[in-house]
């Protein structure tokens, strides 16, 4: 499913620029598809768009069937003449063009959300086409009307319609949206509260095991993420069930959907609630290539699936083995790649396959910048030497060498795709990095401006895929 030798860009849609503190389906993400369609660019990858809960993470998921409401675009509402001027100019007051602060833009686009459904269900005559659609979404749509208020149910029909014309937009541009889908949920998810028979929990509802990764390259006592867990030994058939209709949710707004924690189908880290660190955690199986055959078999038919494995982190024979039976392409990290051996997978002379996306960092990754500083100097060496990168900080068209170096090694990779943070793009350091995973703080708040977005940046981009052969 992947698109034939082509070129992407990570950013998450909350780091897009706009005048309300925070990214959005307005003029903002409009414009960066122009962008990537001038930079020869065929794919958009963003993070999770359902709600967030604690930390703002788009991982710590409050709901996996309604989506982010602090992506609407206000000003399409005010167009349908359902929020006012003035209502626009209190909500730039969270205005910041380059972090997000999360309260401030709670704080100002929440409320005009109320009012935008306040206008409609006050007078709905005066918006007949608004009207009967919302009645046809209230029928269409029974997972959100289950714990959903007309009010909510109405707001998540404004997303939609809004996310619809965005996604066509891009499609006109020849631009594919591809997804992400956190395996977990948050405590206090909906999901939760409406499935409590689907999580490990104890005889007072609260999860008795809590999720999380054991040591790895990003921690020494691993990570904890107090998710609660699947009971997959107890509730497979319903758990699959409701799996299913999370991707298919899913793929109704992307065109393909990365499977955060692959190896999790596989086995999973489970933590006893209230461990200090994830080293006391086991692992435990979870459902498998059966769940895959019976998504296959729901999806109708027997093709690839629409998915891509984040297939990172502890990485046995099994969840390769999984991996391979899935047929679904896997994650390349350069970052990864240097300082552990000539055999590394991530080596892009390594790569036994085209069904894979090679990426120069991640979300929880450090800027390429960043990242080579903090490398140790074998690290450095290593990288320097099989990137044919003899002198990292000169400056060749406006970009560090390393960070050209390592943009030209993904994209001239054996990959199916090649995909770069935007961070990377624009050669920042580690004051624009995303996220650092297990530490809380100022973390998903990274923007872009639109002086950033440059037909100079985008040419540039352009030649080095082109040079690729993925223009």
């Amino acid at each position: 499913m992947l698109p034939e030798r082509s070129a992407g860009i990570l950013l998450p849609m909350t780091s897009l620029p706009s005048r309300y503190g925070i990214g959005d389906m307005g003029e903002g993400a409009y414009r960066f598809i122009d962008f990537l369609k001038n930079a020869g660019q065929r794919v958009w990858q963003m993070l999770p768009v359902t709600k967030a809960g604690g930390g703002n993470s788009p991982y710590y998921s409050l709901s996996s069937f309604t989506c982010n409401p602090l992506l609407i675009d206000l000003e399409a509402l005010a167009r349908e003449g359902l929020l006012s001027e003035d209502d626009l100019t209190a909500a730039e007051s969270a205005a910041d063009s380059s972090r997000i602060d999360y309260d401030a833009v709670m704080a100002v686009k929440l409320p005009a959300l109320e009012k935008a459904t306040d206008c409609f269900f006050r007078d709905p005559q005066n918006y007949p086409a608004l009207a009967e659609e919302f009645e046809e979404y209230k029928d269409a749509s029974p997972l959100f009307v289950k714990y959903l208020g007309d009010r909510d149910i109405l707001i998540q029909l404004f997303f939609d319609r809004q996310w619809q014309a965005l996604k066509d937009y891009a499609h006109e541009q020849g631009i594919l949206l591809v997804g992400d889908i956190p395996i977990y949920v948050a405590p206090e998810s909906d999901d939760m509260r409406e499935h409590p028979e689907l999580f490990q929990l104890d005889e007072n509802g609260y999860p008795s095991m809590i999720a999380g990764v054991p040591p790895d390259y990003f921690s020494e006592t691993g990570q904890v993420w107090n998710n609660p867990v699947y009971d997959w030994g107890g509730h497979s058939q319903e758990l699959t069930h409701w799996w299913i209709r999370r991707i298919k949710r899913n793929l109704e707004l992307f065109d393909l959907v990365r499977l955060d924690h692959f190896r999790g189908f596989e086995s999973y880290w489970v933590i006893p609630a209230g461990a200090e660190t994830a080293i006391e955690g086991h692992w435990e199986k979870g459902p498998g290539l059966a769940f895959f055959d019976a998504l296959r078999a729901e999806l109708g038919g027997s093709g690839d699936l629409p998915l891509i494995a984040e297939d990172l982190g502890d990485i046995t024979d099994a969840v390769r083995q999984l991996l391979a039976d899935t047929g679904l392409p896997g994650m390349k990290v350069l970052q990864f790649a240097f300082g552990a051996g000539d055999d590394n997978d991530h080596l892009p002379s390594n790569y036994r396959t085209d069904n894979c996306i090679c990426y120069t960092g991640t979300h929880d990754n450090d800027t390429i910048l960043g990242w080579f500083e903090k490398a140790q100097e074998w690290v450095r060496g290593h990288a320097m030497s099989y990137l044919g990168c003899e002198d990292p900080y000169r400056d060749t068209d406006g970009v560090p060498a390393i960070v050209e170096a390592m943009i030209k090694t993904a994209l001239h990779s054996r990959a199916a795709l090649a995909v770069v943070p935007m961070q990377d793009v624009l050669s920042l350091g580690t004051e624009a990095r995303m996220n650092i995973p297990g530490k809380s703080g100022d973390n998903w708040s990274w923007r872009v401006t639109y002086e950033q977005l440059s037909d100079e940046t985008a040419g540039r981009l352009r030649r080095w895929a082109a040079e690729a052969g993925r223009c």
